[in-house]
């Protein structure tokens, strides 16, 4: 499962102001201008050099910043004082954005048979998404949802509606031959 990260449009390049051996897990900053207020975010050290490694901000007290090394496959390796920081996008993120985009179910938190559902469209599916989880034939919303504008329809259509005067099977019928 993808870990929501932060972003920020106005940080603000800094360098290191300490030595940050390999396994340093608190690395010192200039400034922190701009920077996402919210974490975890990713970090460039010695960004645009050999020496680059990303690195996952996890929290923040002034200017030491609390990190995870060698994010997204970098090598954690020493920093010296001075090295550029830069709050940077990395591979990840774009990866796991287009994994969203192209899921087909199980995502916003839906599960069940919603999830089900919309990983495949089925009338099968959508009558036990419609009710309950707990096979009652509760509906799960206050009323039954209506379709409305183009709806497009393959296969057999099976409508059974009545109300407290009886059968709206005539009133039906005219609405759906008035649709032909």
């Amino acid at each position: 499962m993808a870990i929501n990260r932060y972003y920020s449009a106005t940080a603000q390049d800094t360098a290191l102001t300490a030595f940050a051996t390999s396994s340093t897990t608190a690395i010192v900053v200039g400034a922190t201008t701009g920077f996402p207020t919210s974490y975890p975010y990713v970090l460039a050290l010695d960004y645009g050099a050999s020496a680059e490694e990303l690195v996952s901000v996890t929290g923040a007290a002034g200017l030491t910043l609390s990190v995870s090394r060698a994010f997204n496959g970098t090598a954690n390796v020493a920093h010296n004082v001075g090295a550029v920081v830069r709050h940077v996008i990395v591979a990840q993120d774009m990866t796991e954005m287009q994994a969203h985009i192209a899921a087909t179910g199980a995502v916003h938190g839906i599960t069940g048979s919603a999830a089900t559902f919309l990983a495949n469209p089925t009338s099968a599916n959508l009558q036990a998404a419609v009710l309950d989880e707990t096979g009652s034939g509760s509906l799960v919303f206050g009323t039954a949802p209506t379709l409305s504008g183009t709806v497009v329809v393959s296969g057999d259509i099976n409508l059974t509606a009545t109300n407290a005067q009886g059968s709206l099977t005539d009133q039906l019928t005219l609405i759906l031959m008035g649709a032909l």
